[in-house]
């Protein structure tokens, strides 16, 4: 797979993206509260899906070498295949059909891509939740989506948000680059 120098750009502008989102945070029990599901949307409908994957890669390896850029200022190994690092992982499956979702001019279909991505995202962010914990899938479910759900009617709303300013954003880099 070759890769022009635009592309490049884009998938490193794409993991400080991710980065800086990522540090947007508060602190709740067990999973922290992040723009970092926002993150991910917002780079698939940007960037379509190799590059926003690529990005998402780019920012895991950045934390796996050491690189503070996980939420909290966590890095390494320990982050990755911590209690929460499957939702670092679930960021590929979402980013990836974020940007499958792009391509849709349909909403009801891109919003519905979108939210089977932030699902399978959150599944594998619990099944190593309760691996990790030992706990059981429905206490696992009960800390990764949050008491009532909390997290992931966050990440439902934002991701929603990130569709819209994504389109925005894709659309004015367009025009920029065609200039």
């Amino acid at each position: 797979m070759k890769l022009s120098t635009k592309d490049l750009i884009f998938v490193a502008m794409g993991a400080s993206i991710m980065a800086v989102l990522t540090q947007i945070s508060i602190p709740f029990p067990v999973v922290p509260l992040t723009l970092q599901c926002f993150g991910a949307i917002l780079l698939g409908t940007i960037f379509g899906a190799k590059l926003s994957t690529m990005s998402i890669l780019v920012y895991i390896l950045l934390g796996a070498v050491g690189i503070p850029v996980f939420s909290g200022g966590r890095s390494g190994f320990g982050a990755l295949f911590g209690a929460t690092g499957g939702f670092i992982f679930g960021f590929i499956l979402l980013a990836f059909g974020s940007g499958i979702a792009s391509n849709f001019s349909n909403k009801k279909i891109k919003i519905g891509i979108v939210y089977i991505s932030l699902i399978s995202q959150y599944l594998v962010g619990i099944v190593q939740l309760a691996f990790i914990t030992k706990s059981s899938f429905a206490e696992a479910v009960i800390m990764g989506i949050g008491v009532g759900g909390v997290y992931l009617i966050k990440d439902i709303v934002l991701g929603a948000v990130a569709i819209f300013v994504g389109q925005k954003v894709k659309y004015q880099l367009k025009r920029t680059l065609a200039n």
